[in-house]
């Protein structure tokens, strides 16, 4: 009887030694035991791995199988998978608890067994999903399959990952594998995997010790801009609702709708911010193909990016002193009907009403009136800026004629200059 190896484990690796040495006189081969070890932490009673012995003594599997040649063609697949960058051993050790009991090196189990278990090699691979979706047949490993063949025709590993979107977002070069890339890189931030996901940015990163060790594979049926933007108050819910009546018929809640239609169809948020505007003053935005109001809140905000000409966030901030990670949009849409704060520093609501011998009436937004009334009365919004020069010296004096045909967010003599000024 061959001889035990010294450091035998107990447990479910002990019961395969057991019935090995029992039935078959010899100690079972590396490949043998993870084999057999498998099958009994799924659940196999131990009789039954007895009578399948029983009924064929020789090794399990081809019985004309040279074991140094069984070892070479698994170290061969070992280091296939690990070139590949794709298998993430901390991860799969973690995952599959019969692997970390076993104390198994987890490539030499994915590669001996894993991927014929369908086992994921690293959390943004799905085996069961990849093979269905592309065909792999059962004999074919669906990880070196996607590496070889799929990934360079930019088929997904699994629905959480896009390697297509991934390459252009990042200007990946020729050969390099945007997956493998994403793996090294998800825990630095700065990197998504997929438009879908990439608001997910945003969002608090979980604790370390878990399956969902990154914050993207926190995300489940809320899109992840709805989780970022929850609470921001950069969504008006009476405007977008009243310029939405099929949202306010329907009864769904705006920020939802917005986050999983809206911002696709070009729906204004809110008075102040205009997606189009936003879009092609920041290009990075139809780039990636994000959501814009989840990309200005994430980055053009903290950037002083515009969401609207006549909104200034950099100059908001520093005028109402507001802490770190509050948003400039968010604060000024909650307060903007108080009469005293303005969204640039060329309009001053207490001056302009005083200069137009009218009070600032309760409830409503006074730079939302200016914008209006500027088109054509000669009132200046405060004395910053002289509005019957910059008419005269730009624009002339408006006929009456055409009066009808002018754009309070184009026409209007400050909204002129700002976007003159702004690049």
């Amino acid at each position: 009887m061959t001889e035990t190896p010294p450091g035998r484990r107990d447990g479910i690796e002990a019961a395969v030694f057991e019935v090995f040495e029992a039935v078959l006189k010899r100690a079972p081969t590396p490949v043998e035991c993870a084999e057999w070890s498998g099958k009994l932490s799924r659940g196999v009673p131990v009789r039954q791995l007895r009578a399948v012995l029983e009924a064929a003594p020789k090794p399990v599997g081809d019985i004309s199988t040279d074991h140094a040649s069984v070892e070479a063609d698994t170290g061969s697949d070992a280091a296939a998978i690990e070139a590949t960058g794709l298998f993430d051993p901390v991860w799969y050790r973690r995952c599959h608890a019969d692997v970390a009991e076993a104390g198994m090196d987890p490539l030499y189990h994915y590669a001996t067994h894993g991927w014929r278990e369908d086992r994921a090699p690293n959390p943004y691979f799905d085996p069961a999903w990849y093979r269905s979706a592309h065909s792999v047949p059962a004999h074919e490993s669906p990880l070196l399959h996607y590496r070889s063949h799929g990934e360079a025709r930019d088929c997904r590993p699994s629905d959480r990952f896009d390697p297509g979107w991934y390459r252009a977002a990042h200007g990946l070069g020729d050969g390099v594998s945007p997956l493998a890339d994403f793996l090294r890189r998800r825990h630095g931030g700065g990197v998504a995997p997929s438009a879908v996901l990439w608001a997910a940015v945003g969002l608090p990163p979980p604790p370390a010790s878990g399956p969902e060790d990154d914050v993207f594979l926190t995300v489940r049926d809320a899109p992840a801009d709805l989780l970022v933007l929850r609470g921001a108050g950069v969504l008006d819910d009476n405007y977008y609702a009243l310029h939405s009546g099929d949202v306010l018929s329907s009864g769904i809640d705006p920020l939802k709708h917005y986050c999983e239609f809206g911002w696709r169809e070009e729906r204004q948020p809110n008075f102040y911010f205009d997606c189009r505007w936003y879009a092609a003053t920041n290009p990075e935005v139809v780039r990636l193909g994000v959501n814009p109001l989840a990309h200005y809140f994430l980055v053009g905000e903290k950037a002083g990016r515009r969401p609207i000409v006549f909104f200034d966030p950099v100059w908001y901030r520093k005028a109402h002193a507001l802490a770190e990670g509050q948003s400039a949009l968010g604060h000024f849409l909650a307060h903007r009907r108080n009469g005293v704060v303005s969204p640039n520093e060329f309009f001053d609501p207490v001056w302009y009403a005083a200069r137009k011998g009218e009070p600032i009436r309760t409830g409503r937004d006074p730079f939302a009136r200016f914008l209006v009334a500027g088109l054509t009365e000669d009132h200046s919004p405060s004395a910053a800026f002289d509005l019957v020069a910059w008419r005269k010296g730009t624009r002339g004096r408006v006929s009456r004629h055409f009066r009808h045909l002018l754009d309070p967010g184009r026409d209007n003599p400050l909204v002129d200059y700002l976007l003159k000024q702004y690049r």
